[in-house]
């Protein structure tokens, strides 16, 4: 059997001398500098391009799991992901084009 693990720390193997705890301080810590020296433009960028790859994703699990299903169904479905994520309580206009 198998001993527990940590899964909240990458393992580098037995024989390995990389501390996890130093790896994962050093990787935020370029992260965060990396972050901070984008452009206002640059993060919008790619906070847009998070969104549009998460909708594509969303859609595309939409299709898989409801085969058949037309593109106006698909995009209402995934408004209404959307919204519920959102803790909204809109209730979008069934005719109305997303932004």
């Amino acid at each position: 059997m198998e001993e527990d693990k940590d899964r909240t720390k990458p393992d580098f193997g037995e024989e390995s001398d990389i501390d996890p705890d130093v790896v994962s301080a050093d990787a935020k810590r370029m992260y965060v500098e990396g972050i901070r020296r984008m452009t206002p433009e640059a993060k919008i960028k790619i906070a847009s391009d998070i969104s549009e790859l998460t909708r594509k994703l969303t859609r595309a699990g939409i299709r898989q799991r409801n085969p058949g299903i037309s593109e106006e169904e698909i995009e209402r479905e995934l408004w209404r992901i959307i919204d519920e994520s959102r803790g909204s309580v809109f209730i979008r206009n069934k005719n109305a084009k997303p932004a």
